[in-house]
C-alpha cells in the first residue's frame, strides 16, 4: 500500500446540506448542555432531550434507507448490556443495579445513533469541533455564572475551579478533551482557523489548570504529546518543537509566575507522588483510592468469571469507615461487579478501535485519525484509571465518534480497515 499524505490528497470535502447539519447541531447542543451540569436540573433535562432527538433522527434515517446494511461492528458496544442485566439478577440491591442498566442502555443507544448518523468525513470533523465548542460554551457559562474570580482563584490559590457549576474533576476533564480536540484544527491552514483554535486551546488549558484536576492535566499533556509529537516527528520538526517548548517553559518561569506555582501548582505537583522515588507524600484521597483498588482486585479474585453483581462494588468495600464509595477506576469496577465477562465485553470493542485508529494513522497519516486515537487512548489509560467510564456520556460519545470514523473509513476502503494495496502512483484518498 502507498502511504499517502493527506496534505497531498486531492479529495474534496463532502458537501453537507441543511439536513446533514442537524445531527452535528444536536450533538453540539447535547454536549454543551451536558457540560453545564449545575444544581439546576434544567441543563441535564435539556441534554436528554437533545439525545432523544439524535436517536430519533438515526431511526428516521434507517427507516428511509431500509436497504442500508449495518456493519456488525457498529453493535459491538452493546455486548456489555446483557452482561450488566445478568449481573443485576444476583446483585443485593437490584434497584440500584437496574438504574445502572438503564443508564448504560440509554448511553449505548446514543452511541449507536451517532455511529449511524456520523457517516461522512465532514460530519466527523464537525463532531470533533463540537467537543471544542462545548468546552468554550462551558467557559462562557462559568464566567456568566460566577465571573472571572473563580478562574483566577483556581490558578493562584488552593481553591479549585468547578464547584460553581459541577465538580472540579468533571469540569477539568471536559476542558481537557476540548483542548486536545482544538489541536486538530490548529495546524490545518488558514490564519483565522489557526488563531481561533489556538485561543480555544489556551482558554481550555487554563481551565484545566484552574480546576487542579490531575486527571484532566494528564489527559491534556498526554493527548497533546501524542498529536504534536507524531506530527513533529513525521514532519521532521521535532527539534524545533522541543526548542520552542523548552524556551516557553523557561520564559514562563523567568516571568515569575509563582502565583500559579503556589496555587494550582501545589496540587498538580502531587502527581510526582505516584512516580517511583517521588518526594511528596500521598494525600488521604490518594490513599483511599489505592485502598479501594486493592480491595477491588481481592473481590475480583473471589469471583473472577461473573463478578459480584452489577453495581455491587460500593456495597462490598466497607473500608476507611466509608460505605457506598465508588471505585474511581473503570477496570476495577467492571472486574469486581461483572468479572472477566464484563471486562471483555467492554474492552474488546475499545481495543479494536484503538488498533484500527492506529492503523489509519500509520497507513494514511490522517490527522483526524490521530486526534481520535489521542482522545480514545487518554480516555482508556487516564480517565478509565481514575473514574468509571462505561456509563459516562462524554466517554461514550468519544467512543461513538471513533467507531463512526472507522466504519466510514472501512466502507470507503471496500470493507477493509485500511485501503488495499494500490498500484504505484495511484493516490489513496485519506480520511481525516
Amino acid at each position: 500500500m502507498i502511504m499517502h499524505d493527506e496534505s497531498r490528497a486531492a479529495e474534496k470535502p463532502d458537501h453537507i446540506n441543511s439536513e446533514g447539519r442537524v445531527p452535528v447541531i444536536l450533538l453540539a447542543i447535547f454536549l454543551g448542555l451536558l457540560y453545564m451540569t449545575g444544581p439546576s436540573a434544567v441543563p441535564a433535562s435539556a441534554a436528554n432531550i437533545a439525545a432523544f432527538a439524535l436517536i430519533g433522527l438515526s431511526l428516521h434515517r434507517l427507516a428511509r434507507n431500509t436497504r442500508r446494511r449495518i456493519d456488525p461492528r457498529a453493535l459491538a458496544h452493546l455486548a456489555i448490556i446483557p452482561i450488566l442485566v445478568f449481573g443485576a439478577l444476583y446483585a443485593r440491591d437490584q434497584d440500584y443495579s437496574l438504574s445502572i442498566v438503564r443508564t448504560a442502555t440509554a448511553v449505548a443507544i446514543l452511541v449507536f445513533a451517532l455511529v449511524i448518523i456520523l457517516d461522512t468525513p465532514r460530519l466527523l470533523e464537525l463532531a470533533v469541533a463540537s467537543l471544542v465548542a462545548a468546552g468554550i460554551a462551558m467557559v462562557f457559562y462559568l464566567v456568566a455564572s460566577a465571573g472571572f474570580a473563580p478562574i483566577i482563584a483556581g490558578l493562584t490559590t488552593a481553591s479549585r475551579l468547578g464547584y460553581e457549576i459541577s465538580q472540579p474533576n468533571t469540569v477539568g476533564h471536559y476542558a481537557a478533551v476540548g483542548a486536545v480536540a482544538a489541536l486538530h484544527f490548529a495546524a490545518q491552514g488558514g490564519r483565522l482557523r489557526s488563531t481561533v483554535s489556538g485561543l480555544s486551546f489556551t482558554t481550555l488549558a487554563l481551565v484545566v489548570v484552574a480546576s487542579q484536576s490531575r486527571r484532566a492535566l494528564l489527559v491534556l499533556v498526554l493527548g497533546g504529546a501524542i498529536i504534536l509529537g507524531y506530527r513533529a516527528t513525521r514532519e521532521g520538526r521535532l527539534l524545533r518543537w522541543l526548542t520552542v517548548g523548552s524556551a516557553a517553559m523557561i520564559g514562563l518561569w523567568g516571568l515569575g509566575l509563582r502565583a500559579i506555582e503556589d496555587g494550582a501548582g501545589t496540587r498538580l505537583e502531587s502527581l510526582l507522588s505516584f512516580v517511583p522515588g517521588g518526594e511528596r507524600a500521598l494525600s488521604s484521597s490518594d490513599l483511599v483510592r489505592g485502598e479501594l483498588i486493592a480491595r477491588g482486585w481481592d473481590l475480583f479474585f473471589d469471583r473472577p468469571l461473573m463478578g459480584h453483581g452489577t453495581g455491587e462494588f460500593r456495597f462490598l468495600t466497607g473500608i476507611s469507615g466509608r460505605d457506598e464509595i465508588a471505585s474511581h477506576n473503570n477496570f476495577v469496577e467492571l472486574a469486581t461487579n461483572n468479572g472477566v465477562l464484563g471486562l471483555l465485553a467492554f474492552y474488546l470493542p475499545v481495543l479494536w478501535l484503538l488498533i484500527g485508529l492506529w492503523r489509519q494513522v500509520r497507513w494514511q497519516h490522517g490527522r483526524l485519525a490521530l486526534t481520535l486515537f489521542a482522545l480514545l487512548f487518554t480516555n482508556v489509560v487516564v480517565t478509565g484509571m481514575s473514574a468509571v467510564t462505561y456509563t459516562d456520556r462524554l466517554s461514550m460519545v468519544i467512543y461513538a465518534v471513533c467507531a463512526a470514523f472507522l466504519l466510514s473509513a472501512r466502507s470507503r476502503a471496500g470493507g477493509a480497515d485500511v485501503p488495499r494495496r494500490q498500484p504505484t502512483g495511484v493516490a489513496v484518498p485519506t480520511h481525516g
